[in-house]
């Protein structure tokens, strides 16, 4: 469908297109019970005629009967009465037949000159009744004998015979027009239905292949900015997908522009705080080195005052430089894990399915000093292989465990579980495989947990030394590899984070990268 077209308008296409064919259909249905109507009004007709060419007949053919009656008996009142209303009756008749055939001029022309012959047997029949009311039942004898009348009579039954098989024939050709009527209605009613789904799918499904093709592309666009590929062409168009789109390039833009602003902001504060850390590190040096020299040179003082400034330099001063000392290293390890933090969103990763028993189980074996000073406890169930950078997704579970140990109770004995939940729980991420670390050791306070994953946020500071970017490193690597970090912990308790990352294909563990 047209991309200049709005989501509304192409709904509104969407709608009108099988509206419009239903319409016709019905139209053409209207058209067709119309047709139908009228070859059986038409078939009612025929009928109609040839029901009233026989009534016509009939009672031509009883005033003709009443007539030879009355030559047989005499005068009789009541045959007469008889005789006359079938003969008025039959003229009667003989025009209504006419008006029946009116619109058929050559069956209308049979029934004239049936009905000229009928006139002439009337008058015949006329003519011998009145000799018979005459008592001249000798010349009436010799009429009936003469056979005249029967003669007329064959006459316009001939004619009124060729007219029936006419009507009869046109009889046929309209009951089969009205069966094949009923025939092509069927059909039409099947065919105009299955038209109507079909083009009623065919618009849906073309409409749905534009939005979800567009949308498609909108949301590989969504990934690729959290991949940081570059995007697919710009969609065309200016409908609401197209404008939408637009506006998440000119977010993305915005991202990347801020991404590369706060890059360089970090590389430049690294750079301009370096120089002077230096600059403090090597005067600090400078300045032992010279109180060293100073105490060699007081060293045999007598004088008071001699004995004062030999005590600044032998305690004092090397207090406040101890202090100096301190705050350089503490700014320099600062701002390394600005710069770790940063390069986070730069590093390339090789997505790849990565053993992570095998990786856990090294990490175990790296902190085996670190278990053993604790005097803890480290159990790692079943760990499923996850699809993931290799490097990555050690630095993740390093960080957790680390912390686990760091952050143990020393009051108990410590207790460290890795494993993974069965896919398919309420808690865990559709899709993704969870794995957890579990300690029991100090806990974070819930009015703590949600700052856990910002930059130098530190709960229990006096505990281990550090800047506070382990977890929001973790947070951004877990980010990165389309999975989700969080957290359940209770103060005094202990905690459990849960990784959800996204699983290897069913491949053999042993093609996994450890």
């Amino acid at each position: 469908m047209g991309t200049n077209l709005t989501l509304l308008q192409k709904g509104l296409i969407l709608i009108a297109v099988p509206a419009l064919f239903q319409l016709i259909f019905f139209c053409v249905l209207l058209k067709m019970e119309w047709d139908e109507e009228e070859m059986g009004r038409m078939a009612v007709h025929t009928k109609e005629v040839i029901g009233q060419t026989e009534t016509a007949y009939r009672y031509l053919l009883e005033a003709s009967s009443y007539v030879r009656l009355l030559v047989i008996v005499g005068r009789d009142p009541v045959l007469t009465s008889t005789f006359n209303d079938a003969l008025g009756k039959s003229a009667g008749e003989f025009k209504k037949l006419e008006h029946l055939v009116g619109d058929n001029p050559p069956q209308l022309a049979k029934v004239e000159a049936a009905a000229a012959d009928a006139k002439r047997l009337e008058k015949w029949l006329t003519e011998v009744n009145g000799l018979t009311a005459t008592d001249r039942r000798d010349e009436a004898t010799a009429r009936i004998k003469g056979l005249a009348g029967e003669n007329l009579l064959g006459v316009v039954r001939k004619k009124l015979d060729d007219f029936h098989k006419e009507e009869e024939r046109l009889d046929g050709l309209r009951q089969h027009a009205l069966s094949g009527s009923w025939r092509e209605q069927n059909w039409a009613i099947g065919i105009g239905l299955g038209l109507s789904v079909a083009l009623a799918l065919a618009v849906a499904m073309l409409f749905a292949r534009d939005i979800v093709g567009r949308l498609g592309q909108l949301t590989e666009n969504v990934h690729r900015l959290g991949d940081k590929k570059e995007l697919t062409q710009p969609l065309t168009g200016r409908d609401e997908i197209a404008r939408l789109d637009a506006v998440f390039r000119a977010m993305a833009r915005a991202l990347r522009e801020r991404e590369q602003e706060n890059e360089m902001f970090i590389y430049s504060v690294s750079h301009d705080l370096r120089s002077p850390l230096v600059n403090l590190q090597g005067f600090s040096e400078e300045l032992s080195l010279s109180c060293q020299d100073m105490r060699s040179a007081l060293a045999g003082a007598e004088e008071a005052g001699g004995r004062r400034a030999l005590a600044i330099l032998e305690k004092e001063v090397p207090e406040a430089l101890h202090f100096i000392k301190s705050a350089v290293s503490r700014l320099s390890a600062i701002i390394d894990a600005l710069l770790r933090l940063s390069r986070v969103g730069r590093v390339e990763y090789r997505i790849q399915p990565v053993n992570v028993a095998e990786i856990v189980k090294r990490v175990v074996e790296a902190l085996d000093n670190t278990i053993e000073g604790r005097k803890a406890t480290v159990l790692a169930g079943a760990l499923p292989p996850a699809l993931g950078d290799p490097t990555a997704v050690e630095q993740i579970f390093a960080n957790l465990i680390a912390n686990a140990l760091h952050y143990l109770d020393p009051a108990r004995s410590g207790r460290v579980e890795i494993g993974a939940l069965p896919p398919g729980q309420e808690e865990t991420p559709a899709g993704l495989q969870t794995y957890f670390v579990k300690d029991n050791g100090l806990g974070i306070p819930e009015a703590y947990q949600l700052r856990v994953f910002l930059a130098f946020q530190r709960l229990h500071a006096d505990v281990v030394q550090g800047e506070g970017v382990g977890l929001a490193l973790v947070y951004r690597m877990v980010g990165r590899l389309g999975g989700r970090i969080w957290l359940e912990s209770t103060a005094g308790v202990g905690s459990t984070f849960f990784v959800a990352l996204p699983p290897a294909p069913a491949l053999d563990e042993r093609k996994t990268i450890p």
